[in-house]
């Protein structure tokens, strides 16, 4: 153990000769010296470990360039350090730089770190660059979290003195609330990475003094987001503040005025469609309106006149035990019973569209209030009187349940057809903001029979359904009331480039260059009921989330 600790003392000596050589200092004037240096610098070889800096104590630079560092250590002894760089190195996380609370300029490009994380204690900090690395979001803190948590997902949230991140040649899909603590922003590069939705540049809008914003700068491959359309515009209009976009001057007013002018004529256009949308909705509730009263008509007149039959009825209760007249009452009853005995209804047949009204009453089977009853001197003590009255009013109480079922019906129909043109415009807006959000990029296509894809994919869809597997729930077909086609370039172009990798790879047995389109296939996608509401808008726009 003492010997390898030895040779381990001897190891670190030679490391930091070689330190000193390198900055022309004598390592025997080392402990007299060392503490005046104010900047170290080492290129490319002679220093695999970050060894010997307490010997300087006053440095305020540090600068490490090519060498095998896998982590940073032994900055505890330079509390006055501002300037650190370890870049090209084999760092694999941020870590070590708890004392060093005065930086203000840490550069850690072109290392393996996959991670914001450590910089809770950089306060002052005001340049960061982790180009070059293998970062694959930017971790925010909630607003309220314990104390250990912070420390786990710090991200920048702390760094609000930040006037310049470079984080460009990442892994960097989303950027969200991300960046919001940093609002001194002025200089940002996220160029090669993997950002490709609009939505996510719209979230930079919030930094009110980034002044150069850089996607797809000329070291780097660009953004998918850069080769869609209207790139250029829709950043100009939610950034107006820009000096500087891709390395191009964007200062001019008159460059800021066109991008403006586009946006707000595409803004007339989008709201005159959702206008145009909720008055169609708006026709649709009063026609609906003006049906359900039609129906609802007849049904209730026959529901009043068969409550003043019962009422009638009821009063010849009190006299048909001393006064009846049973042929006329027969003849009433026979009518009734011949009505009321007919219990198909041909409404439920034709759902969704306006149930039938029932046939109305005879006049024989509801008496009418002004009729006037039968002279009591012709009626005759009759045991049978009293049970043919309560026969017709039985009847006439299941010609009103009848009704009310109708009734029931025609309210069911009215709120299913007002809840789908319902349904239908508020898809139509989304569809809508979703089209003016992207600039475009994602386009909404109703199809009619004319169209060749339309019937294609009513064909495909047609095809695939089999009757037997929904046999046990009644149905039996299907009926397809439209389609739709969605445009998403972005979508496109991460297909395509996938695609194209598979074609490249000479190992993948997935396809070759002649027969690929063989294995394509087509996906049947249908919504879980109890997932959220916006899940089938987030695959239209973002694709399906990762497996």
């Amino acid at each position: 153990m003492i010997s390898s600790e030895k040779q381990k003392h001897i190891a670190d000596e030679e490391v930091v000769k070689e330190l000193c050589v390198a900055n022309g200092v004598p390592y025997e004037k080392m402990p007299q010296e060392g503490s005046a240096l104010a900047s170290l610098e080492v290129f490319f070889s002679g220093y695999p470990r970050m060894v010997g800096l307490s010997l300087f104590p006053g440095l305020v630079q540090l600068t490490i360039v090519g060498q095998s560092i896998s982590h940073i250590q032994g900055l505890e002894c330079c509390p006055l350090l501002r300037d650190l760089w370890v870049v090209e190195c084999q760092l694999t996380a941020i870590d070590g730089l708890q004392s060093c609370v005065q930086l203000q300029k840490l550069y850690l490009y072109e290392n393996h770190i996959s991670k914001i994380e450590n910089l809770e204690s950089q306060v002052n900090l005001q340049v960061l660059w982790l180009n070059n690395n293998c970062i694959c979001c930017i971790e925010v803190v909630p607003p309220v979290l314990s104390a250990r948590i912070w420390m786990i997902l710090d991200g920048l949230s702390t760094l609000q003195k930040l006037r310049e991140l470079n984080v460009a040649d990442n892994k960097i899909e989303k950027i969200g609330h991300s960046l919001d603590p940093n609002i001194n922003i002025e200089d940002l590069n996220l160029s090669g990475n993997k950002i490709a939705s609009f939505k996510e540049l719209t979230f930079l809008a919030q930094l009110p003094h980034l002044k150069a914003l850089g996607l797809q700068d000329s070291q780097s491959v660009a953004n998918p987001v850069c080769v869609l359309c209207n790139y250029a515009t829709h950043v100009l209009y939610h950034m107006p503040r820009l000096q500087r976009l891709d390395s191009y001057d964007v200062s001019s007013r008159h460059v800021k005025e066109a991008a403006e002018a586009t946006v707000m004529k595409k803004m007339m256009y989008y709201n005159m469609r959702v206008h145009t949308a909720e008055k169609k909705l708006r026709e649709t509730q009063s026609r609906l309106a003006e049906q359900k009263e039609t129906l609802w008509k007849p049904a209730v007149e026959q529901i009043r006149a068969c409550s003043h039959a019962i009422k009638d009825s009821m009063m010849l209760l009190h006299i048909a035990a001393q006064f009846t007249n049973p042929p006329a009452l027969e003849w009433e009853l026979s009518e009734v019973r011949e009505h009321g005995g007919r219990s198909s209804r041909s409404w439920e047949d034709k759902a969704p569209s306006p149930p039938p009204l029932p046939p109305p009453l005879p006049p024989a089977a509801i008496l009418d209030p002004g009729e006037e009853a039968d002279d009591p001197s012709d009626l005759s003590s009759d045991p049978q009187v009293e049970l043919q009255i309560l026969s017709k009013m039985e009847a006439l109480a299941q010609w009103v349940k009848l009704c009310e079922q109708r009734l029931e019906e025609i309210e069911a129909w009215y709120k299913q057809e007002l809840s789908q043109a319902t349904n239908r415009k508020e898809g139509m807006v989304h569809f809508l903001l979703m089209e003016l959000e992207t600039v475009g990029n994602i386009r909404f296509e109703d199809g009619c029979s004319t169209d060749p894809w339309f019937t294609s994919c009513h064909g495909l869809i047609l095809s695939r359904f089999s009757a037997g597997d929904y046999k046990a729930h009644g149905i039996t077909g299907l009926k397809i009331t439209g389609i739709t086609r969605v445009h998403n370039s972005a979508l496109r172009l991460r297909f395509e480039d996938k695609l194209h990798a598979l074609l490249a790879d000479e190992e993948s047995t997935f396809c070759s260059h002649r027969n690929y389109k063989r294995w394509l296939e087509y996906l049947f996608y249908v919504s879980n009921p109890d997932s959220e509401d916006n899940e089938m808008l987030h695959i239209l726009e973002e694709g399906f989330f990762s497996a």
